[in-house]
């Protein structure tokens, strides 16, 4: 890899805008190449790298056209094509979406340094809400209140692969809300360690379905719909603290 690239990280700007109810959601995901200094922190909206030697080559955002739950694993089939959205959460399947309610992530990356680091995600907004009155017709929420990661050891994709499976233990998923019963919600979590000499991370973007029918069920009487803004902030190091 020559030095220009090396100098470089790459970055993705998940700005998942969640519409629930019987609204259409949708996602951009830009892309943005940045000049990186070695050693140095790299604090963006969404991505904060402070991991020495540590260099993100790829990124990519993959929908899942199936997933099988089974008591202890998970399995999801993903397609070779950029996701263009969340499915919006929907139990009762009413609404069409072309894809399940998953999104599985795939980033390769260098990393020159001798100890691990760990990838996370955080965010400012500290407390748990099930919707705050927002603009007519819709109330305001955050995915930080909804979404739980999961790491996947991945797998090696063919050089013209169309669709792939990973794999996941369900007792690796990791949430900023947990029920105790009532909703505690951290502000930052990690989600997997990244070994020194590793390239890769595969991890699983869900809904946590304890946490949604928790709030379907605190709403239960409210017929305002609601529009889950996306705070979370991935991190690579010792980023926990905002």
């Amino acid at each position: 890899m020559n030095k220009a690239r090396r100098k470089t990280l790459i970055l993705i700007t998940m700005n998942l805008l969640i519409l629930l109810g019987i609204l259409v959601s949708f996602t951009g995901f830009t892309v943005a190449w940045f000049a990186n200094v070695r050693n140095a922190q790299v604090h963006l909206t969404t991505i904060e790298v402070t991991a020495p030697d540590f260099y993100i080559t790829e990124y990519n955002v993959y929908p899942v056209t199936s997933m099988t739950k089974g008591p202890t694993t998970s399995s999801f089939t993903f397609a070779n094509t950029p996701a263009l959205e969340m499915p919006k959460y929907d139990p009762n399947d009413i609404a069409y979406s072309q894809y399940q309610r998953a999104l599985v992530v795939h980033a390769t990356y260098e990393y020159g340094a001798t100890s691990n680091t760990v990838f996370g995600a955080k965010t400012t907004v500290a407390t748990f809400t099930t919707g705050t009155t927002g603009s007519n017709p819709y109330d305001d929420n955050y995915t930080s209140n909804i979404y739980q990661f999961t790491p996947s050891p991945g797998i090696t994709l063919a050089d013209s692969w169309s669709s792939a499976t990973i794999s996941t233990t369900n007792a690796d998923a990791e949430c900023l809300v947990t029920l105790s019963p009532t909703p505690v919600k951290a502000t930052s979590t990690t989600i997997a360690t990244l070994y020194a000499g590793s390239s890769t991370l595969w991890f699983v973007i869900e809904y946590n379905e304890a946490i949604m029918n928790y709030i379907n069920t605190a709403r239960a009487s409210e017929i305002r719909e609601v529009v889950y803004a996306d705070d979370i902030i991935y991190y690579i190091g010792d980023g926990a603290a905002i």
